[in-house]
């Protein structure tokens, strides 16, 4: 039970951190395709805001507006956390 909301509550202040971070460039976080949105947050709480929000920058410019292979490639690293 408290391993559970631990993780709830990581995965709250990620979600919170996240939006503000997308927030500064633009875009609306909340907004985003959930596939996508569930990976970073995972991500997130693993390697940190910073670093997820480096890693998506690399990925949007590798797949420059690609939104559909962005989100597959989404669907393959949520995997990975």
């Amino acid at each position: 039970m408290f391993g559970f909301l631990k993780t709830y509550r990581a995965a709250r202040a990620a979600q919170a951190e996240l939006t503000a971070a997308f927030r500064t460039r633009g875009h609306n976080f909340m907004e985003m395709h959930s596939t996508v949105h569930e990976a970073l947050v995972k991500e997130a709480i693993v390697t940190g805001v910073v670093a997820t929000m480096q890693h998506f920058d690399r990925i949007e410019m590798l797949f420059s507006g690609g939104k559909d292979s962005i989100v597959d490639y989404y669907r393959k690293r949520s995997k990975e956390f």
